[in-house]
């Protein structure tokens, strides 16, 4: 997954899609889904964002960066 081979960049939803499942992908709306869900598998608050933070405005990154 691109966030975890490059944990100090953020990741648009669109390139998280295009990552995971390539062009075909489904509607943005489902990565914000499928990261909730990491967020909880790797415990913790997920509302917090403790190992994926969500950046304003452009995405997601891991940890702090």
């Amino acid at each position: 997954m691109a966030l975890t081979r490059r944990p100090s960049m953020a990741f648009s939803r669109r390139q998280l899609i295009d990552d995971i499942w390539g062009r075909t992908g489904s509607a943005t709306s489902t990565s914000s889904m499928f990261v909730a869900h990491l967020r909880r598998k790797l415990g913790g608050d997920p509302e917090t964002g403790r190992y994926i933070t969500t950046v304003r405005g452009v995405g997601y990154r891991m940890g702090q960066g």
